[in-house]
């Protein structure tokens, strides 16, 4: 354990290095008394599967996953330009071409997510991490779900104020064209420099976003507002990326410079690279005491029945442990 990199309502993220390598991750530490008597169980597996199974580059990948008594531990790549949102609140706004960027990474997340029948629910600039090149990532599936084929739509009410889709707010199913609504909150934020929808209290940004339209200043180009104007349809059967999802997003007009092979394949400079962090302060080393929440634990016999099956190995280890042991049936010590 090296610092502690952010604190939540269910436990915190440390900076972490593994002993063996010394390679940097974060970790995830979630209190499993907190998770259970809040009802939280499904949501934590839900995000643990997420981040075991999808492969794309723009979604945070999960390397390992163990538990003890109290904690749930979630070992995950770590980003070294930290969250969206700080380097945004650092330049005030970024310039067209780097939100286009941004946006079309994100698009490339979503688009894969939505391919699986996940929706999820809760874009915003806190959620998307940095790299040292530029390169962004989608974080935090604590909001995803996954949804039946058979009947696209949810009904829960969740998500972020600023964020929220229209119909979510209006108690109504909602389903993918929610996460391009948010993608459209965030282009706007990005190349504004605050969100469209900025009330003073939450009820007033609840009824901004069900009732007014954004106010786009003079400095945005007609692609950039059209884009924007079509992800923020308050009618989510005719908002862009309700028919044809992710395609109809790569094919608007805002986004005709991105050539989205080459992005998939990072092949892209990005045009906005974080500044390096200079810090000749020295941090003291991590205690243990960093993972007591002061939630207590529960009980052996519950934390092993209700946490079955979340400890996990990363893909790469296990293609080592493969190679070590080429004769599966053989079995390691």
């Amino acid at each position: 354990m090296i610092h502690i990199i952010g604190k939540g309502a269910f436990g915190k993220v440390l900076k972490v290095s593994k002993k063996d390598t010394g390679s940097v991750y974060a970790m995830k530490v979630l209190n499993k008394k907190f998770l259970f008597e809040n009802g939280q169980v499904e949501n934590t597996y839900t995000e643990a599967n997420i981040l075991k199974t999808f492969q794309n580059p723009f979604i945070m990948e999960l390397r390992y996953a163990f538990q003890n008594k109290r904690n749930l531990f979630l070992v995950m790549d770590f980003y070294t330009g930290g969250e969206l949102l700080g380097h945004l609140e650092a330049k005030k706004k970024f310039s067209e071409a780097e939100a286009r960027f941004i946006c079309a990474e994100l698009a490339v997340a979503i688009g894969h997510l939505h391919v699986l029948d996940f929706v999820y629910r809760d874009l915003k600039p806190e959620n998307i991490l940095v790299d040292e090149t530029g390169h962004v990532c989608l974080s935090d599936f604590g909001l995803a779900k996954q949804l039946d084929p058979n009947n696209l739509q949810s009904t829960t009410f969740c998500g972020t104020p600023h964020y929220i889709a229209p119909e979510i707010l209006l108690a109504l199913p909602h389903g993918k064209p929610v996460d391009w609504w948010s993608l459209g909150i965030v282009l706007f934020e990005l190349v504004v420099g605050q969100p469209p929808f900025h009330g003073n209290e939450v009820d007033i940004i609840f009824s901004e976003i069900v009732n007014d339209p954004p106010m786009y200043p003079p400095t945005i180009s007609p692609e950039c507002r059209d884009c924007i104007a079509r992800l923020l349809d308050k009618n989510p059967l005719t908002r862009l990326g309700s028919v044809d999802d992710y395609n109809e997003i790569t094919e608007h007009p805002f986004f005709e410079p991105i050539d989205f092979d080459l992005l998939f394949e990072k092949r892209i400079p990005p045009p906005y690279v974080p500044p390096r962090k200079t810090n000749n302060l020295t941090t003291p080393p991590a205690q243990l005491s960093m993972l007591d929440d002061g939630r207590g634990s529960m009980d052996l016999k519950t934390a092993t029945l209700n946490f079955q099956g979340f400890s996990f190995v990363g893909h790469s280890i296990k293609n080592l442990l493969a190679d070590l042991n080429p004769n599966p049936h053989q079995q390691q010590p």
